[in-house]
């Protein structure tokens, strides 16, 4: 008689099983005990509502819905908490990972089952403005259940998204956005949250041009809470004022953070406004090819140490890659390269239909017989930038969080010490340690680097040649990204600095380590022939130096460390 019971309680074992391990197998094992329940009790209540859980979990929404209807009333109002935390989740997995038109039809059917059972009850009414928001893909359905939410239950939480669907161009309520941010910020005692209320603040301020407003919110963001979204916001508040030298930095340093294409097309948009064209194409192009690697990364939120993933609607995609067109088409009749410009306005045409942007473009650009060879090199392009986009890190880069909160504060020590420049490589050595973890995933780089670094430097000690392998895979997986270099040519002036202490052995002081210790003793001391390579070694040491200094340190640099290195040949003398 208590056989049934027995098996929910296995089921729900294994559950936790795999929520602790994500092993396939518990699942199994899970929906077995589960289906052998509702085979010795067909009604058993328990047994449904761990069916419930399971149909969440594997991203089977229509027959969670399915389920749903089987349960008696009674129960469902006894579980209300635990069904709807489930939905939450269901909504909150669609939305990050699993963004797709199954899972969107599947969940607008649960979403009305839900309804129909607890009708507008507030938390549901929460969890269904994020699905609107989202996957759900109808801000109009948002704003109504998220006003009905804080009506009945006020939150701070659903008022930074009430905010963030008021400032959207289909509602377009900014007076009301500015006030409904104010009251969450009133009853907000969440830290993550008060800064998601400031940050959608600061774009409502932008987009009512309350400019000193804007300023002082913006600075306050950038100063207390790094991150891309509040860079991000930041440069467009730069971008509205005119301030575009200013802008393009700020686009840099939240790429730095994550290469997500909401920031590429204001960084394009900049580029183009500034009469950087060719910038600009540059730019849209790596737009273009960050959605299509990322699906539907448009409305970023960017968590501090974990995977950064977006909220974001199939139209807010479709808008986007319709905005990165028009520029690519605007900045190349700037250059007078009309037919690139129709080439891209005819592989616009393709992805995204007629529009009457496409008329206006086409009464500017003049007529054209052939343009067959832009239109292959053009979508050649796209093709080569999605490629590239692929290589890159799209998730939130904690490391670069590290390296620029280190290079911040490395303005109140100083590093005209050489023990604070030990204390200051110390912890960039932490930073390094973070950007290794990435060549885990590029075992086959790793591979080809290391047997080629052996091949042409078999002299190099150990150690060197770890550092060197190490600053070879970092800067070929982020030769393409927008990342402050720092880390990278910290690692190659390391190779530098170990090998000339192992061939100085002996001939300088043993607690002679920092290779401007090393410069020094060199210069002093005439030692041959290490005194004819002094000006090579200087320029190493003063990009080393550099890497103290927010976003000083870009690609060029790293290439012209490269350049000493290898092209000069001092690796060679070494």
């Amino acid at each position: 008689m208590f056989s049934t019971g027995a098996c929910v309680n296995i089921a729900r074992a294994n559950l936790f099983l795999l929520y602790d391990t994500n092993k396939k197998e518990f699942i199994d094992a899970a929906k077995a005990a589960c289906d052998k329940a509702l085979v010795l009790k067909q009604e058993n209540q328990q047994a449904l509502l761990v069916r419930y859980e399971i149909n969440i979990f594997e991203t089977d929404f229509t027959s969670a819905s399915r389920v749903l209807e089987s349960i008696h009333p009674s129960i469902l109002k006894q579980a209300e908490m635990q069904i709807l935390m489930f939905y939450q989740q269901a909504v909150q997995k669609a939305n990050i990972y699993v963004h797709s038109q199954k899972n969107k039809d599947g969940l607008n059917i649960l979403t009305d089952t839900l309804f129909e059972i607890y009708k507008n009850y507030p938390p549901l009414c929460g969890s269904a403005t994020s699905y609107y928001m989202g996957i759900g893909d109808d801000i109009v359905r948002a704003y109504e259940v998220a006003k009905r939410c804080v009506e009945e239950w006020p939150n701070a939480e659903i008022y930074c998204n009430l905010g963030l669907i008021c400032i959207n161009p289909q509602i377009n309520r900014v007076k009301e956005a500015i006030t409904y941010l104010k009251k969450g910020l009133d009853i907000c005692s969440d830290g993550d949250v008060e800064y998601g209320l400031k940050s959608n603040l600061l774009t409502a301020f932008i987009k009512d041009k309350n400019w000193p407003e804007a300023i002082k919110l913006g600075e306050e963001l950038v100063r207390d809470k790094p991150s891309n979204l509040n860079y991000h916001n930041y440069a467009e508040l730069l971008k509205s004022t005119g301030q575009y030298d200013e802008a393009i930095e700020w686009c840099k340093k939240a790429l730095f953070l994550v290469e997500d294409d909401c920031t590429l097309l204001t960084l394009a948009d900049i580029y183009k406004r500034n009469a950087k064209y060719q910038d600009a194409i540059d730019t849209y192009l790596l737009c273009l090819s960050s959605q299509e690697n990322n699906n539907n990364c448009l409305t970023f939120i960017d968590e501090n140490g974990d995977d950064m993933y977006s909220v974001a609607s199939n139209s807010s995609i479709y808008s986007i890659k319709l905005e990165a067109f028009k520029g690519l088409v605007h900045a190349s009749v700037q250059l007078k390269s009309y037919d690139k410009a129709k080439a891209y306005m005819v592989l616009g045409k393709e992805l995204l239909g007629e529009q009457d942007e496409w008329e206006i473009w086409e009464s500017v650009i003049p007529t054209l017989d052939n343009f067959s060879q832009a239109y292959n090199e053009a979508k050649a392009l796209i093709e080569e930038a999605t490629n590239r986009a692929k290589t890159q890190t799209n998730y939130f880069k904690q490391w670069a969080a590290s390296l620029m909160q280190l290079q911040g504060n490395s303005q109140y020590i100083n590093l005209n010490e050489l023990d604070n420049w030990a204390e200051f490589e110390a912890q960039m050595g932490l930073i390094l340690e973070e950007m290794k973890k990435v060549i885990i995933n590029h075992s086959t780089l790793y591979s080809s680097i290391e047997a080629q670094i052996i091949s042409q430097y078999p002299n190099l000690d150990s150690d060197s040649k770890e550092f060197l392998i190490t600053a070879n895979i970092l800067y070929d997986i982020h030769k393409n990204s927008f990342i402050d270099f720092a880390p990278i040519i910290v690692e190659y002036s390391k190779v530098v600095e170990k090998r000339l202490r192992v061939l100085l052995a002996g001939r300088i002081p043993s607690n002679i380590k920092m290779l401007g210790e090393i410069i020094v003793e060199i210069d002093k001391h005439s030692i041959v022939p290490y005194n004819a390579y002094l000006g090579d070694l200087r320029s190493i040491n003063q990009l080393r130096r550099n890497s103290a200094h927010t976003g000083r340190l870009a690609k060029t640099d790293a290439d012209n460390m490269r350049n000493i290195l290898f092209t000069n040949g001092l690796l060679n003398r070494l």
